[in-house]
C-alpha cells in the first residue's frame, strides 16, 4: 500500500471521545465528497476504513447510514433524502436550499475540532507522498469556494497552502515538509 493510505489507515484508529471533535471530523469527510447536492451526497474512497469510520461518525452524529456499493478497490458512499437533510442541517451545509461550501467557524471553533476538522477532510479528499521520496501533500475538491475557504482555514493555523486546478478539481497543496509535517502532527498521524 502507498504511505498516503497507510496514513489514512492509522488515522481512522484515533477514537473521537468528545462529541464536537466526532461532528467536527464527520464536516471535514461531508464537506470534501466528490458530489455535494441538495438531492444526494456522494463521495468514493479505496479505503474500507474510511468507510468504516465515515458511516461510524454518521451513526453518532445523526442517527443515519450512507449507502455503499462495493466494486474492484472502492467503495461509493451514497446519501439522500431525510438522512441527507439530518446531516445538513445537523452541520448547516444547507439553508433554505443554498449548499454553503466555507469551512465553518462554529464547527471548527477549538482546536481540538480544527484538527479533526483536518483530518476528516484529509480522509476522503487527501494524499499525501511518502516523504523519503519527495514532499507533496493535498486536499482535493470540485468546488472553488471550498478550495479556497480550505487555503484561509489553514493558512491561519500557519499550513501555508496553494491552488491549483487539475483534472476539473481544485487542490489545495504544499510542498513544505515542515508544514507537511505540522499537518500529520496535527492529525495525529
Amino acid at each position: 500500500m502507498s504511505f498516503s493510505f497507510d496514513t489514512k489507515c492509522e488515522l481512522c484508529e484515533i477514537k473521537l471521545k468528545n462529541d464536537c471533535c466526532k461532528l467536527s471530523q464527520l464536516y471535514g469527510m461531508i464537506l470534501f465528497a466528490q458530489h455535494i447536492g441538495n438531492d444526494v451526497l456522494k463521495l468514493s474512497t479505496e479505503n474500507v476504513l474510511v468507510v468504516n469510520m465515515l458511516n461510524e461518525l454518521t451513526n453518532d452524529v445523526a442517527g443515519v447510514y450512507f449507502s455503499i456499493d462495493e466494486t474492484v478497490n472502492s467503495y461509493t458512499l451514497e446519501i439522500c433524502g431525510s438522512g441527507l437533510k439530518k446531516l445538513y442541517d445537523i452541520m448547516y451545509i444547507s439553508v433554505n436550499g443554498k449548499i454553503d461550501l466555507s469551512v465553518s467557524g462554529a464547527i471548527t471553533e477549538n482546536d481540538c475540532c480544527k484538527d479533526a476538522f483536518l483530518r476528516g477532510a484529509f480522509l476522503v479528499g487527501g494524499y499525501t507522498s511518502n516523504p523519503e521520496s519527495s514532499y507533496h501533500f493535498e486536499i482535493s475538491t470540485p468546488y472553488y469556494t471550498l478550495a479556497k475557504s480550505m487555503r484561509d482555514f489553514m493558512s491561519r493555523l500557519d499550513l501555508p497552502v496553494k491552488i491549483v486546478v487539475r483534472k476539473s478539481n481544485y487542490v489545495v497543496y504544499m510542498k513544505d515538509s515542515e508544514a507537511i509535517e505540522r499537518f500529520l502532527y496535527r492529525v495525529g498521524a
